[in-house]
């Protein structure tokens, strides 16, 4: 039976929506913003989860006077930027739990950093990666890390002109110091003189989209680049940039994969190949040996090669979606495979790249076109960008169904599965009138369901991360000044002077096991600390003490009998409730 995706969903009116008696409750939120007015930009740009439980929020903020942020209980420093040209990007990584309580922080004072096009993943030992894009800041330094021990790691590159990017590799400690800093360099050696009025040079080089950890410990990047880039002492080369003048608002250039050990030196790389005029790889996972991406090409030619590896595909004119696996020990690849696009230029955005309980991949983003996904059917719109979601066989890359919205303009940022459903994190701005950030359900066969609002204001607030686990979700928001903002289940209003602000706030699911719920930093006499294997509580005599662990779940509970009183555990991050304090430790 043929049918269309897009049509299919706008039977019965489409999305149910549903302003009341939403499945999930509110649990807290923080605003991360500046202190000034001076062009302030505020912007979470991740959220990602590890196997403990932990967020790991990454972020940006800054602006031309000044440069202070806060989010989290946390008070942050950074660069301000005399020009403002910048939009004042300094980094900041939050490693958090689901109640928002604070495990370790690090952030940026000096540089500016690119980070739409910069990867991130946390790392089995409790720590992360960063792959940033950055580029010298007033003070001239291209990046100072500060650590969560406050000290500082700083890059230095020199160069006069502050428009050129160059790349930093970046290993964080499970307790938030910085492990290491790799040595890599991208060529910005000028382009052909450029007509009208680009006249810059090379300013724009390379992206780097996402990262992934193996089971040996061993990281990954996937990537763009359209100069050759320098990791260690091997040249990775570009192809795909004839006739580019440098000009950062023309994309060219090829995918590559990029792997570094554990300690941030230059393994092995596989790049792509063919006729495009550009092909990215977007999204990574790794699984059992694996990684599998997605991504996209465009080339002009009526019939394009592409290929990765001994694995190739030829594609018509114009974009299209593609999906790749290949062996994490030496790169090869195991397949490539192209979905088509259908009027399909620029118009396609991947955001998230998830695994489903069944073990297939779900890929979504934004999309002004549609995709093929088989003969009889097609998903997207070509009516304005709208979210779309595919699910992927990883056995062979091939799309197997979809979802699009109906209404305005729209985009997916985080998936989640629990029971038979599928929620999406998205914005739309033409679903409700003070509605913009929505989850959205889905059944096991992509069916829409029921939209429920998170996000509501009438300001154009957009969605832009989600983590989630064990019922628990923190979604991150964007919105602007001067508009009151609210929060399903949140009875009042916020606001900021800040001109873009990021928003987290966490949920749960009801009937799920809760998280502890605590705020911290609560006043109390009690003091709780670790030593010798052991959590000590002093001070509390005569207190209710209760230790969660990172799920929630309460594993010891007792009244304190003296001043000095001590529970042996085992290594991992627990919460000690003494009366209305809490306190997070780690072991």
């Amino acid at each position: 039976m043929r049918k269309t995706v897009l049509s299919l969903f706008m039977l019965g009116l489409g999305i149910a929506y549903a302003a009341a008696n939403p499945p999930f409750t509110y649990q807290w939120h923080s605003l991360l913003v500046t202190n000034t007015e001076a062009k302030p930009q505020c912007t979470i740009y991740g959220m990602k989860t590890d196997a403990n439980g932990n967020v790991y929020t990454l972020a940006t903020y800054g602006s031309t006077i000044g440069t202070t942020a806060t989010f989290l209980n946390l008070s942050l420093t950074g660069e301000e930027y005399n020009s403002g040209n910048s939009y004042n990007r300094n980094v900041l990584l939050v490693k958090h739990d689901f109640a928002g309580n604070v495990i370790w922080a690090l952030h940026s004072e000096a540089g500016d950093c690119d980070m739409a096009n910069c990867a991130y993943t946390p790392t089995a030992d409790g720590g992360a990666f960063l792959a940033l894009k950055m580029r010298i800041g007033d003070t001239g330094k291209l990046l100072t890390m500060v650590g969560s021990d406050n000290q500082t790691k700083t890059v230095e590159f020199t160069y006069q002109d502050k428009r050129v990017y160059q790349p930093v590799f970046m290993k964080i400690s499970s307790t938030g110091t910085i492990s290491f800093v790799s040595e890599a360099s991208i060529d910005y050696s000028p382009a052909p003189a450029a007509s009208g009025s680009y006249t810059w040079g090379v300013s724009d080089g390379f992206a780097f989209y996402d990262a992934a950890e193996d089971a040996d410990g061993n990281l990954f990047v996937a990537a763009r680049i359209a100069r050759d880039l320098t990791v260690g002492q091997t040249t990775i080369l570009h192809h795909n940039t004839e006739g580019w003048n440098g000009d950062s608002q023309t994309t060219r250039g090829n995918g590559l994969i990029l792997k570094l050990d554990k300690d941030g030196n230059y393994k092995s790389h596989l790049c792509s190949g063919g006729s495009a005029t550009h092909d990215s790889f977007r999204d990574m996972l790794y699984k059992e040996g694996k990684l599998y991406l997605s991504g996209l090409v465009y080339g002009k030619d009526a019939n394009g090669t592409l290929s990765l590896g001994d694995k190739s595909q030829t594609y018509e004119q114009g974009g299209h979606m593609i999906t790749a696996c290949v062996s994490a020990a030496d790169l090869s690849a195991e397949y490539l495979t192209v979905i088509k696009g259908v009027n399909l230029s620029s118009g396609l955005q991947q955001e998230l790249m998830a695994f489903r309980n069944n073990g297939n991949i779900l890929v979504g983003g934004g999309i002004n076109a549609k995709l093929q996904i088989n003969t009889e059917t097609t998903v997207g719109s070509n009516s304005g960008y709208k979210s779309y979601l595919l699910e992927i066989n990883p056995a062979n890359g091939q799309c197997l169904q979809g979802y699009a919205s109906t209404t305005g303009i729209s985009k997916v940022y985080g998936v989640m599965e629990r029971n038979d459903s599928i929620y999406l994190l998205e914005y739309d701005w033409g679903r409700g009138n003070n509605d913009k950030v929505f989850l959205t359900s889905l059944d096991k066969d992509m069916t829409v369901g029921t939209s429920y609002p998170i996000v509501n204001t009438k300001a154009a607030a957009t969605a832009w991360a989600m983590a989630n686990y064990n019922g628990q979700f923190v979604i991150a928001a964007r919105s602007m000044k001067g508009h009151d903002v609210s929060l399903t289940g949140l009875n009042e209003t916020f606001t900021s002077g800040t001109q873009w602000y990021g928003i987290a706030a966490g949920y749960k699911f009801n009937g799920s096991t809760p998280g502890t719920g605590l705020s911290g930093n609560e006043a109390s006499n009690g003091r709780v600390f670790a030593a010798g294997g052991q959590v000590i509580v002093s001070h509390a005599a005569g207190q209710d003490v209760a230790i969660y662990n990172v799920l929630g779940h309460c594993i010891r509970q007792f009244t304190a009998a003296s001043d000095h009183e001590s529970q042996p555990l085992q290594s991992g991050i627990y919460i000690v409730r003494i009366g209305k304090q809490s306190t997070k430790i780690i072991l």
